[in-house]
């Protein structure tokens, strides 16, 4: 792992958290209140993937030594970023760029060396990494069902990129590695039981959740097997039916915009 993004979203039309989400998710209202909205939340993200995969490179992107603190399954974390306002300033954070009243920082483990963020920031990046990333998920709820529509809801198709309508389907990757195309009851805590792995963290946590998925997807590299993007917003989507992968005509809440992107 040789970094980490990682904020909050402010939910604007309903901005108190209610019990079943603080009880069933990791998250405070204080949490929330603190966080920037989807749109910057987007934005935020884009700019650590433009700034800082280039940076890390296409043909080396483990190059950076970890120094910052341990991450699930022995992985080591270098540097993390995240988004803040001035009040919110993390302390001996690195700014990156800025978002409105927003600033992206990028950071390490309390009392460790500065040495890798300082020296990841100061590499030449190389524009053709961006060519070859590809996002990955756990099925394709996260992002056709849910961030694709909510874009589209509040009419923040601007802050869409195309990086974003296709991924690697994690656990259809898993089903057909290791149990012959099935994917019933997969999920990830199943998924990192294929390769004598346990979830690390609390589940439904999203940073929790992501770390889980890559160590996921790092077996599934041991493995043999190539990340691809093998779901994405199109016309012919995949869904889960039963046992099997049924090509359907996907939701026509997603717009079309974005599915060709």
């Amino acid at each position: 792992m040789a970094a980490v993004f990682h904020t909050f979203v402010k939910p604007t039309e309903n901005p108190r958290l209610n019990f079943d989400t603080t009880s069933f998710m990791p998250i405070s209202q204080a949490d929330v209140d603190a966080a920037p909205t989807l749109g910057v939340a987007l934005q935020g993200m884009h700019l650590f993937l433009e700034t800082i995969v280039p940076k890390l490179g296409a043909s080396d992107p483990h190059s950076v030594v970890a120094t910052a603190g341990e991450g699930g399954h022995g992985e080591r974390l270098v540097v993390s970023f995240t988004l803040t306002n001035d009040s919110r300033r993390i302390e001996g954070s690195i700014a990156v760029g800025e978002i409105g009243e927003w600033t992206l920082v990028g950071y390490c483990a309390s009392g460790a060396d500065t040495a890798p963020l300082e020296a990841l920031l100061l590499r030449t990046g190389d524009a053709s990494a961006m060519d070859g990333l590809i996002m990955a998920a756990d099925g394709p709820w996260d992002i056709a069902c849910y961030l694709a529509h909510e874009v589209q809801r509040k009419r923040l198709q601007a802050h869409w990129r195309s990086y974003l309508s296709k991924w690697w389907n994690i656990r259809w990757a898993v089903g057909s590695a290791k149990c012959g195309g099935s994917v019933r009851g997969l999920n990830v805590v199943s998924q990192l039981a294929q390769f004598g792995l346990r979830f690390v963290g609390t589940e439904h946590s999203g940073i929790d959740d992501t770390l889980n998925i890559v160590s996921i997807a790092r077996a599934l590299l041991g493995y043999g097997s190539t990340p691809r993007a093998n779901d994405g917003l199109s016309r012919t989507l995949s869904v889960l039916t039963g046992r099997v992968f049924t090509p359907v005509w996907y939701n026509p809440r997603v717009p079309a915009e974005m599915s060709r992107l």
